[in-house]
């Protein structure tokens, strides 16, 4: 799929907001409406959808995220058909280690929480290894790319990337980074002035794990990846790291696609 420099920038502006509207873009990249609702028809049959989604300021107290890493079988591929029918599941990707899966859920309540558990736990039951593990999210620094405020009623519109879209995006690689500070009084500074801004990370946390710095991150390259990470070694903060590969997503994702 060949895509245009006008067509990207279309990508990213709805990106950035998915409210804006289709005779904006035209004004914005000066194209005509028909022009333009051809280009997002194009990005709807490949997999980029202009389907909006809202996200919620992610330190609501209404509002909880937790990851799950489990150990599976090749052969038991429907532990991720079921994992797709829970309500609160918002990505699932295989990666490589010692586990098999990465899976992001968020809920609004601990009943929620507890119903989600309850869900897993009949779900590994009936596995091989019968494993997995929860990350606990304190506290977001960033999420689908997008730096909140702090006013806690801010929502950011943005759109769905599908799995068959992303190659095609300049962050094609997907990693997950957990990272312990050198001085672990420096969570939050870190987290804010050193990782938050870096173009790299998609989504940043603070969990209640060893490696408390909990990173989404995004390449082109595994050399880009390499490059990253020694950069941030370059800073003096970090005392260790354990990185994760994703091997495949299989729901979809939101951040921006482009560069410039």
């Amino acid at each position: 799929m060949k895509i245009s420099k006008e067509q990207k920038r279309l990508l990213n502006l709805k990106y950035s907001n998915s409210r804006i509207t289709n005779t904006e873009l035209g004004q914005v990249l000066g194209k005509t409406r028909q022009t333009i609702g051809h280009f997002i028809k194009i990005f709807n049959d490949n997999g980029a959808s202009s389907e909006k989604i809202l996200i919620m300021h992610p330190n609501r107290e209404d509002n909880r995220l937790f990851f799950i890493e489990i150990k599976t079988n090749p052969e038991e591929p429907e532990i991720v058909s079921k994992l797709r029918r829970i309500p609160h599941t918002k990505s699932i990707d295989g990666i490589i280690g010692n586990t098999s899966l990465m899976v992001k859920f968020q809920v609004r309540t601990n009943d929620e929480f507890q119903q989600v558990l309850r869900r897993v736990d009949s779900i590994i039951a009936n596995t091989r290894f019968q494993f997995y593990r929860v990350i606990n999210v304190l506290t977001v620094f960033k999420e689908a790319g997008h730096t909140f405020s702090n006013d806690l009623d801010e929502v950011f519109s943005s759109i769905k990337l599908y799995p068959e879209f992303i190659p095609f995006t300049d962050y094609p690689l997907k990693w997950y980074l957990q990272l312990k500070p050198n001085n672990l009084t420096e969570y939050s500074l870190i987290a804010e002035q050193i990782l938050a801004p870096r173009k790299e990370i998609i989504n940043l946390y603070r969990t209640g794990q060893e490696f408390g710095l909990f990173a989404v991150v995004r390449t082109k390259t595994k050399e880009e990846y390499s490059s990253f990470i020694q950069n941030l070694y370059d800073t003096k903060k970090f005392q260790d790291s354990n990185t994760i590969f994703v091997l495949d997503e299989r729901l979809p994702s939101t951040f921006l696609p482009f560069r410039f």
